[in-house]
């Protein structure tokens, strides 16, 4: 808590406090936090399929992975390119 003794999430970096945030600006970040996760889980299992079932090279299955950041919706919390047709 605070000097007004309102709850807030301290933010560290290198063990240090360099900031902070109301619980209410903390909990979209946290669940943007949980989608990239399992976001990552996704696109790895993807990866997996174009190089090992669809015998694609590394470099061009991990290109196909990032290009599909132009096809995701846009949300509240991150900007994100227009859908393409």
């Amino acid at each position: 808590m605070n000097e007004d003794l309102d709850p807030f999430v301290s933010i560290h970096l290198d063990q240090k406090q360099v900031g902070q945030w109301t619980t209410a600006d903390a909990r979209p970040h946290a669940l943007f936090v949980m989608e990239t996760i399992e976001a990552a889980r996704l696109d790895t299992a993807y990866l997996r399929h174009l190089v090992d079932v669809l015998g694609l090279d590394l470099n061009t299955a991990t290109a196909m992975i990032n290009d599909l950041a132009r096809f995701r919706p846009n949300t509240d919390h991150a900007e994100t390119t227009e859908r393409q047709p």
